[in-house]
């Protein structure tokens, strides 16, 4: 805390005020930034006239916030809410703003189900194969120092091709 503090230019005392602990600002920090992240993802969802519109958008703002903000998205791809102390209401916030993240994509497969257009099945499913796909892409293209944005559409098309309704599945 004390090192925090001196690169926040505060005094470590005034950061008690706010924080009993670093855990509590660490939780702080990650709740703010994922939220940030859920927001943007969401905003861009909306922006989808159409379902499939949507999804793509979701998506593709979701490797922009992972390239702009590669550290956060190095430290989320390695937490685990599950594993945080239940007794810290902030990871439960942290919970919830996540299974927000996951509603957004389950909704816009909903969506694109409702419209024919994505293969029936169960929309957590496909959201969190989704999910899975987005952070394995997004660690594998970090860590090869590809640029994550670039490979939204790359993600789009393979998931959209793995759920689209074929005759084969109807």
């Amino acid at each position: 805390m004390d090192r925090i503090a001196e690169e926040a230019e505060y005094a470590p005392g005034t950061i008690y005020l706010y924080f009993k602990d670093k855990d509590a600002l660490y939780s702080a920090l990650f709740a703010r930034k994922l939220t940030q992240m859920v927001d943007l993802v969401e905003a861009a969802a909306k922006a989808g006239a159409e379902p499939l519109e949507g999804l793509h958008n979701a998506i593709r703002a979701q490797f922009e916030f992972n390239e702009r903000n590669r550290e956060f998205f190095e430290v989320f791809s390695r937490h685990r809410v599950k594993e945080q102390p239940p007794r810290a209401e902030e990871w439960k916030t942290i919970g919830e703003t996540i299974d927000r993240h996951h509603g957004v994509l389950r909704r816009l497969v909903e969506k694109g189900q409702r419209a024919k257009l994505i293969r029936p099945g169960d929309p957590q499913a496909f959201a969190s194969a989704l999910v899975g796909v987005i952070l394995h892409m997004s660690r594998e293209m970090e860590r090869q120092g590809v640029h994550l944005n670039k490979e939204a559409d790359f993600v789009f098309e393979l998931f959209l091709k793995g759920a689209q309704r074929t005759p084969s599945f109807p």
